[in-house]
């Protein structure tokens, strides 16, 4: 009955919010009402609304640790060629491994149209937005022990931001986080984090991060790849069936995997499904057309 329904609701799960993660209250409130005088008061359904993953806001070692996790999720063997300006008046170029560490991403960002102002070390390939998800809600996947400071930056001096300590304050709470969306019917939506902070803010913003070929515009499409596959999917199973566009995603998504990265047509095709288009009548959603998938 209404009078006995119980709706549980979050949102923001930054790994290094300088907190506890208070998803854990969940986990206490299900333990303390399992027993069958209790049940009423057991709540039925969780709403997620936005921010499960921070993809622009991320500790510098955290990004470390999915870099490193993206072999054993993907295999040795893939790579994802990224594209971007370097520096001003200098055509796109393919970016090296020295140009995605940690700690560095920030002028590479601002540059390519990301509109975030905490940047240094945002998820940018389809991997680390794969890992990410995997981090979030299971302890699983983390190393036995975070990376020391000198893992991330060899040599340097230790005035670099370190957020280790609440790394590991968030990582202590995974097991009970993990029970309790075990338990709990959830509803799961994107707010901006999941990309990045503040996209689709404006029709300059769409205007230029969407435009074919920037890196802004790979960025939207993993950052909605990984929300279909991690997200979406669980929401309304039944738009990932047979004949469906979500099925085409993740079929398309498996495509580039068997494929260690594939070529400039796989990744074409999940954008074909995934990116909104930007015209000059204004933003386009994919919906609209007979591939695209809608994300409400």
């Amino acid at each position: 009955t209404v009078e006995h329904t119980r709706l549980a609701h979050g949102s923001c799960r930054k790994m290094h919010g300088p907190a506890h993660d208070a998803l854990l209250a969940l986990d206490v409130i299900l333990a303390a009402t399992q027993a069958e005088d209790q049940v009423r008061k057991r709540p039925q359904q969780l709403f997620l609304t936005g921010d499960q993953i921070y993809g622009d806001d991320v500790a510098d070692v955290v990004l470390f640790m999915l870099r490193e996790a993206q072999a054993v999720l993907m295999g040795t063997a893939w790579r994802e060629e990224l594209v971007a300006l370097t520096a001003p008046r200098i055509a796109p170029a393919p970016l090296s491994d020295a140009q995605l560490n940690p700690g560095v991403r920030q002028t590479l960002a601002t540059m390519n149209n990301l509109s975030s102002e905490h940047a240094r070390s945002h998820l940018l390939g389809l991997a680390e937005f794969y890992a990410m998800y995997l981090f979030a809600w299971s302890p699983e996947v983390w190393p036995a022990m975070l990376p020391a400071f000198n893992d991330l930056f060899p040599g340097e001096p230790t005035h670099k931001p370190n957020s280790s300590d609440d790394v590991r304050n968030f990582l202590a709470a995974l097991p009970q986080v993990r029970r309790a969306l075990a338990n709990i019917s959830c509803y799961m939506m994107f707010d901006d984090h999941e990309i990045t902070d503040d996209w689709f803010l404006n029709a300059a913003w769409c205007q230029d991060a969407l435009a074919v070929g920037t890196l802004s515009r790979r960025v939207v499409q993993n950052g909605l790849a990984a929300f279909a596959a991690f997200q979406a999917w669980g929401n309304t199973p039944s738009r990932f069936t047979t004949r469906t566009v979500g099925r085409t995603i993740l079929d398309r998504l498996e495509n580039v995997g068997r494929a260690h990265g594939g070529s400039a047509s796989h990744w074409d095709a999940i954008a074909a499904a995934i990116v909104p288009e930007y015209t000059a009548q204004g933003l386009r959603n994919q919906d609209h057309t007979s591939q695209g998938f809608s994300w409400s």
